[in-house]
C-alpha cells in the first residue's frame, strides 16, 4: 500500500500564498507539482486556478 498525504491547507486556501510558492518551485526548476484530493473542492480548485495562471504566464507579483 502506497500511502501519500498532503498538507499546508492554510496556503492551499489563499491563492495568493500558492500562487507565491508555485512560482518559486518554478523559478528554481523543479516545477509545480500539488497532490490533489477531491475531497477538499476548494484547494483543488486553487490548485487548478494557480495552474491555469501559470499556463498564461499571470503572476502574483505583476500585472497583466
Amino acid at each position: 500500500m502506497v500511502l501519500y498525504l498532503s498538507g499546508n491547507f492554510p496556503q492551499l486556501a489563499n491563492i495568493k500564498k500558492e500562487l507565491k510558492m508555485a512560482e518559486l518551485t518554478e523559478e528554481i526548476g523543479s516545477g509545480y507539482h500539488r497532490l490533489m484530493t477531491f475531497y477538499y473542492r476548494k484547494n483543488c480548485m486553487t490548485v487548478l486556478e494557480v495552474s491555469k495562471k501559470l499556463k498564461r504566464g499571470v503572476h502574483g507579483n505583476k500585472s497583466n
